[in-house]
């Protein structure tokens, strides 16, 4: 029985697949970092020399695929005519993390910003290979192939791999 037991247990370790398991930072080769927390929120960031991007969102995990959901952010733009007289209201990606009231001037800022919510999006599948999350594309398939990094000769694999 106890035998039993222990061959259930290193089964259930070998071919399931827990959050536990992903939890953590993980980054590319391209600026991007992916982390994951035990309460299926994630966060993906994005940097490059003045540009960045930032996405918030909820993953699940369905046998080894890693699904990402992302939950975007809105502001309520207030649309005024020439007079400064309300004429309705816009909903628009917000460029924080805090959703509010804002103008016509503050929008336009924030869309000739550097950075800003979901400007380079997450994975939407993902797949977690000897500790690396690859990206899987639209038939499932494992994306292996190797992009040049920016500013270099350089090719690298997209995956992204695990940093604390």
């Amino acid at each position: 029985m106890r035998i039993l037991l222990l061959i259930s247990m290193l089964f259930i370790q070998l071919f399931c697949f827990g959050q536990s398991k992903l939890e953590g930072s993980y980054l590319n080769k391209f600026g991007e970092r992916l982390v994951f927390e035990n309460d299926s929120i994630f966060s993906h960031t994005w940097q490059f020399d003045l540009a960045s991007s930032w996405t918030k969102g909820t993953y699940r995990i369905s046998n080894d695929t890693i699904y990402l959901r992302t939950t975007l952010i809105y502001d309520t733009l207030e649309i005024v005519n020439s007079e400064n007289e309300f004429i309705k209201d816009s909903l628009v990606v917000s460029i924080d993390e805090t959703s509010n009231s804002i103008r016509n001037e503050e929008f336009v800022m924030s869309l000739v910003a550097g950075g800003g919510q979901n400007r380079l999006p997450p994975p939407d599948k993902l797949v977690l290979v000897r500790g690396k999350l690859f990206r899987l594309n639209k038939l499932g398939i494992i994306d292996k192939s190797k992009k040049k990094q920016t500013l270099t000769d350089k090719s690298f694999k997209t995956y992204f791999f695990k940093r604390n």
